[in-house]
């Protein structure tokens, strides 16, 4: 499926959503993509500058809820999110934002990745350019992040067993500045 919106030439004024300051991109398929008011960008900065790359590479097949894993030819960031064994000490605690604790590994570095996940929903919104109120398909990034597609963690609605088996050989890297202090815990909380 193609959307509707007309991809920008040189010989074009940029419409209204394309000259938005959250416009991030296009897909593979011609879909614009905006990013959300509030947006998650904001927690994975580092995926920013890679962001309208990964993009070009969905094809959307016009689906309403997207949940991709990218793979590039090259290693393009440090993933934060990492496999953990028997040997690793585990710390759980609440990062900011969240309504549950997290999965974390101290004593572990970021380690190389060629992934980038991307989270879009399709949205369909009305454009005033003037007079003329015209029909955009497009599709808003709920969170995107450097690495392989990840479960969503135990406290989501959406989590099952399988979010379950992958947070409990996955961890995120400790880093107390995303931390709520005093929320440190070595219980597991599912």
């Amino acid at each position: 499926m193609k959307s509707n919106f007309e991809k920008p030439n040189s010989e074009r004024k940029k419409s209204p959503l394309e000259r938005h300051e959250r416009f991030l991109g296009y897909t593979k398929d011609g879909f614009p993509v905006i990013d959300r008011y509030h947006s998650h960008l904001r927690e994975h900065k580092e995926v920013f500058s890679i962001l309208p790359e990964a993009l070009k590479k969905i094809d959307t097949k016009g689906k309403s809820f997207i949940e991709e894993e990218v793979s590039f030819d090259y290693v393009v960031r440090k993933s934060y999110c990492v496999k953990t064994d028997k040997n690793d000490e585990i710390v759980y605690a609440q990062r900011r934002g969240r309504r549950g604790l997290s999965r974390f590994v101290p004593k572990r570095e970021p380690e190389d990745t060629d992934k980038v996940s991307v989270v879009l929903k399709r949205i369909r919104e009305r454009i005033s350019e003037g007079e003329k109120v015209r029909e955009i398909d497009a599709y808003l990034l709920i969170t995107a992040w450097i690495g392989e597609r990840a479960e969503v963690e135990y406290y989501d609605p959406r989590a099952t067993e399988k979010s379950l088996a992958f947070w409990n050989t996955h961890a995120l890297i400790y880093n107390p500045e995303h931390i709520i202090p005093g929320t440190e815990t070595r219980e597991k909380p599912w």
